[in-house]
């Protein structure tokens, strides 16, 4: 009975379709979707009848109905005519989406479309059949729902470009509104990719070793490292002293200004409980074992807790190659810095570095207490320095 469902052998199950009983109308649309999906064999004419009256029957079903018939019709696994495709994309709504996200045969134009529409790229985002331009689109619009769906799927082609934007876009993100989404699933996201490094700092342990490997790989065939690229002696004695002294505003100064990074990211660096962090940064100006061990040990004897740095050292000991904890902390800085750069600012005496500050200075009055702080505990690190030689 359910194979004779158009008008001809039994008008009354097609009245059903245009019945003004939402009950009637219910009861045609489950018959006619088994009907649709069992009857391949049904002649062109049938299956146009059928989808007129389907189509009929969905414009006066609210959304969840529609979407619960195309969660029907439409599998990743199934075929549907051309026409079926193009009605559901007209009728809007979440059926809209889905169909947009699992139909087979969904057509190109309409997918391009679709991606580079702010309303719709996050469901063509979770197709499992994306290709590198309907992923270059959808990166192009930006729209922050359709980024997450395009990292949650495990299928996306993503390049070590487009995964390095996305890295950069969720640290963007935490520091302008605490939006932590993105970071989360791109960190999630397996295998894990040296580009990720910018998010080194909002990672989990486990997800900063992987990260530190993904280094380690990327390293691999690349030229070595001159031993230039260290930090000068005397810079990694003064960080040691400052911190068996409990200096920590003079420590937190010294770190900045050795990678060249801004005190508040120091500050972070520096007081990660972790110790991990700080032991990268370590790593990369080429600070020797036993320095590292004395640094993070001041830290965890200040604290009284049960050596969480030192243990952390321990477990990333193996993963810890000077080049890569380099490649990490060059991402984690960011500001336009390359990995030579880093090299190079590391390299540079204190002197050196000095030179670089600008000499028209904003007055001393002018200046918060945390800005006077810094310039106060800068200018002990010169005298210092200049005092040792």
């Amino acid at each position: 009975m359910a194979k004779d469902i158009t008008p001809g052998p039994l008008p009354f199950l097609g009245s059903l379709a245009i019945s003004p009983l939402p009950k009637d109308r219910s009861l045609w649309l489950r018959i006619a979707i088994d009907y649709f999906l069992a009857d391949e064999r049904a002649d062109a004419s049938r299956r146009e009848e059928f989808l007129t009256k389907l189509f009929e029957c969905l414009a006066s079903v609210d959304d969840a109905g529609r979407l619960a018939v195309a969660r029907k019709l439409f599998t990743p696994a199934e075929r549907a005519p051309p026409q079926l495709i193009a009605g559901f994309l007209a009728l809007g709504g979440e059926a809209e989406r889905f169909v947009l996200s699992h139909a087979k045969d969904l057509p190109r134009e309409a997918r391009r479309a679709a991606a580079a529409d702010s309303r719709r790229a996050a469901a063509v985002a979770r197709r499992g059949d994306l290709d590198a331009e309907t992923v270059a689109t959808i990166l192009g619009v930006g729209e922050p729902e359709a980024l997450a769906a395009l990292v949650e799927n495990a299928l996306a082609p993503l390049s070590a470009d487009q995964s390095l934007a996305l890295a950069l876009r969720a640290r963007s993100d935490i520091e302008r509104s605490q939006d932590r989404r993105l970071a989360e699933l791109l960190l999630a996201r397996a295998p894990a990719r040296v580009e990720y490094a910018p998010l080194f700092l909002d990672a989990a342990p486990a997800q900063r070793t992987a990260i530190l490997i993904a280094a380690q790989r990327a390293e691999l065939g690349q030229p070595r490292a001159a031993t230039s690229a260290n930090a000068k002696r005397e810079t990694i004695e003064l960080l040691e002293r400052a911190a068996l002294g409990g200096e920590t505003e003079m420590f937190d100064a010294a770190l900045a200004q050795t990678l060249g990074c801004s005190l508040g990211l120091a500050q972070r660096i520096a007081g990660d409980r972790t110790g991990e962090p700080l032991a990268v940064a370590l790593a990369a100006i080429g600070a020797a074992n036993d320095v590292s061990v004395r640094i993070l040990t001041s830290s965890d004897l200040r604290e009284g807790a049960d050596y969480p740095r030192v243990r952390a050292l321990a477990r990333l000991q193996d993963v810890l190659n000077p080049a890569a904890a380099r490649r990490v902390l060059a991402a984690m800085i960011g500001e336009a810095k390359t990995q030579s750069d880093l090299q190079r600012t590391a390299s540079q005496s204190p002197s050196e570095r000095r030179a670089r500050i600008s000499p028209a200075a904003p007055r001393e009055e002018s200046l918060t207490p945390a800005v006077r702080r810094r310039r106060r505990a800068l200018a002990f690190l010169a005298a210092y320095q200049d005092a040792k030689r």
